[in-house]
């Protein structure tokens, strides 16, 4: 790359960077906030919600970067145009298509985050999440546990709580044990928390006292202790196999599905459709790098001009992404899966045409050409009525 190519790439980065950050923060934001519910619904640990929360970045990635992209480039050529840049590039003799390198190494870039997130990272945090959502809704303890509440457990085990704090830690707990017909037990502790490891799942007790009751002998005793582990493996735990969905499934397990997975017979093409929408994905990206060059490359110099070009830019960039998630919600044929691939390779070559040969895109340009179209039969029309006049 030239100095004038360089400078253009370090513009377009920057306005890229800080909008991809800004939203992604937005979004992740709005969408963890959904997700809180495990903290104050189902008595999850803080650390939970941020890993459930964590489980979203890769299919947020792969979503707010196309717009971001779109934002950066329109407001790198809006600056550039602005500053009169534009202008000066077009006086110098410099080919329009100065501004296509350092816009085609971004979407590059981008085109790369995307494939990586649509064809890895994407698949593998959804069936982290809902290996996660199957944990947490078979800790049946964990989930109904409330403040204030007696929980029978069953077999004659009673729990209470007065307080569930935001990490886990329970406090003021009471513990009745009457499964042994000859011998009541009772555990008060002041604080103590839910673990579950190799050996099973414990109610760990700290700085409290057991209260043993002989109903043979009515003799009764008191033990303190410091810390104490209460077995709950046999409480609230349910089993079950996690059953994941196409959009869950690796890459390249789509590829070659196995015959007996119970879903796949239920619905092969939901498999088909999964796989070419992965492998679609980053075309698309070229679609929001390279419109917006073909309406905003050219300097323009009125506002009102400009703005209609932005607005054309947004509107094409959004009819042709959603015609593509019309065709990958039935990518089942050969045609409707060529249409699907061919859609934004197609935009993106006209539009790269369109700089190439400095074809103008501008939204005056546009109208003119349509009122010239809509004009012209009236005025063909108008010809053939003319009648030719006699010599005098």
């Amino acid at each position: 790359m030239n100095l004038l190519e360089r400078y253009i790439l370090r513009r377009l980065v920057g306005a890229l960077t800080v909008t991809f950050i800004s939203l992604s923060a937005a979004v992740w934001v709005t969408q963890a906030l959904r997700q809180f519910d495990l903290v104050t619904v189902r008595g999850q640990s803080l650390l939970t919600f941020l890993y459930a929360s964590s489980l979203l970045l890769p299919l947020m990635f792969m979503v707010v970067m196309p717009v971001a992209l779109i934002i950066g480039v329109t407001f790198t050529l809006n600056s550039l145009n602005g500053d009169s840049e534009l202008a000066i590039i077009n006086a110098s003799g410099a080919r329009q298509r100065i501004l296509l390198k350092p816009i085609a190494a971004v979407a590059v870039g981008a085109m790369v985050i995307v494939a990586f997130c649509s064809l890895y990272l994407t698949p593998l945090a959804l069936r982290q999440a809902r290996s996660l959502l199957e944990q947490v809704n078979a800790d049946v303890l964990g989930q109904f546990i409330r403040e204030g509440q007696f929980l029978p457990l069953g077999d004659g085990v009673t729990l209470h709580i007065k307080k569930r704090n935001t990490d886990g830690t329970l406090e003021s707990i009471f513990v009745s044990d009457r499964r042994d017909d000859g011998e009541w037990t009772t555990y008060l502790a002041r604080r103590g928390q839910l673990s579950e490891n190799a050996l099973g799942r414990f109610l760990f007790m700290e700085d409290g006292v057991i209260h043993r009751e002989s109903l043979s002998s009515e003799s009764s005793s008191l033990i303190e202790f410091a810390a104490y582990a209460f077995d709950l493996t046999t409480f609230g735990q349910r089993s079950g196999e996690v059953t994941y969905r196409p959009a869950e499934r690796p890459t390249e397990y789509l590829f070659s599905p196995d015959p007996e997975d119970p879903i796949y017979q239920d619905n092969p093409d939901r498999f088909v459709t999964e796989l070419h929408t992965r492998l679609s994905m980053p075309l698309y990206v070229l679609i929001f790098a390279f419109i917006p060059l073909a309406f905003l490359g050219q300097a323009q110099s009125t506002r009102g001009a400009r703005a209609a070009s932005i607005s054309m830019t947004v509107a094409t960039a959004s009819l042709s992404r959603a015609a593509g998630v019309v065709l990958s919600g039935a990518a089942v044929g050969p045609v409707r899966i060529a249409i699907l691939y061919l859609l934004p390779l197609l935009a993106s070559a006209l539009a790269i045409y369109a700089v190439h040969t400095r074809f103008p895109l501008t939204s005056a340009d546009i109208a003119t050409r349509v009122f010239d179209w809509m004009v012209r039969p009236w005025i063909w029309l108008a010809r053939l009525g003319r009648r030719p006049q006699p010599a005098a």
